[in-house]
């Protein structure tokens, strides 16, 4: 059954919003300003500054918009992960989407902005900490007991996870090759299915020597 109706305010809020985040993945956060919003919704710039006050909090709210699609988007995704290898090809996935849909784009741009913006970092940072829970709750399932807990901190990997999909977005945006994305993740699964049954974390140990 649908929910009752918005406010009137509340969905002008979520169009402008939709209208930063669209702004800034099309533009980027250079070409991102109150006039380049409101071209982008078809609404007046005051509209933006009379619902948010400023361009720093419309990014906040399209931060917070984009953390809580995604979050809930990984949470489907990984809920049923338990090997290394598992998680690769739900990685894989997850990433090319992001790429393929400018979320991650809008993510680095978003990032960018905190160098001009003391007060865009921690808030930025505050909308983003369920994800990285998400992944570092991910981690620990498939890690679990095994060996590769005491090499492998589930708090650091998350961390690193979340590096890596940045990462892989900025160099694939400054040399415009996303195949090459498809490449890091052939390594990955090739050292999940090696190592991660060695190390206890799901699917059959490999065969390192062949019969006689």
């Amino acid at each position: 059954m649908p929910g009752p109706p918005r406010p009137s305010g509340s969905r002008t809020r979520d169009r402008i919003v939709a209208a930063a985040l669209e702004t800034v993945r099309r533009e980027g956060i250079v070409g991102t300003s109150a006039r380049a919003i409101a071209a982008t919704g078809d609404f007046a710039p005051g509209l933006l500054f009379y619902h948010f006050g400023s361009v720093t909090e419309v990014l906040v709210a399209a931060g917070e918009e984009l953390a809580a699609r995604r979050v809930q988007r990984y949470d489907e995704g990984l809920r049923d992960v338990a090997t290394a290898s598992d998680l690769v090809r739900v990685a894989r996935a997850l990433h090319a989407e992001d790429a393929t849909a400018g979320h991650t784009r809008v993510l680095v741009q978003l990032l960018a902005a905190t160098a001009s913006d003391a007060d865009l970092g921690p808030r930025l940072a505050r909308a983003f900490a369920p994800w990285i829970d998400l992944l570092h709750r991910t981690l620990d399932r498939v890690v679990g007991r095994s060996p590769a807990r005491s090499l492998f901190p589930t708090e650091d990997g998350a961390h690193a996870l979340t590096a890596l999909f940045l990462g892989l977005e900025l160099l694939a945006q400054l040399g415009g090759d996303y195949a090459r994305d498809e490449h890091v993740f052939d390594a990955f699964d090739r050292s999940a299915a090696l190592i991660g049954p060695l190390l206890g974390l799901g699917g059959p140990a490999p065969t390192l020597v062949g019969p006689g």
